[in-house]
């Protein structure tokens, strides 16, 4: 998996369409990251277990809809 480092307007040179997703706790449900995916692929939803701040351990995290 590689990741590139690009800049907004090299986006914009691009003509690739950005939009943000929220990140959810499965388990309480707050929305504590944020992620920036292409429209292309806005149908994969992206799961990840990160920290909750609330519920104060390692959790399953899906981006919200």
């Amino acid at each position: 998996m590689y990741h590139c480092i690009f800049s907004k307007n090299m986006y914009s040179e691009l003509k690739v369409d950005l939009m943000k997703q929220a990140l959810l706790c499965t388990k309480c449900g707050s929305r504590n990251y944020t992620i920036t995916i292409s429209e292309k692929h806005k149908s994969e939803r992206f799961e990840a277990k990160k920290h909750c701040k609330v519920c104060n351990e390692h959790t399953l995290h899906k981006a919200s809809i």
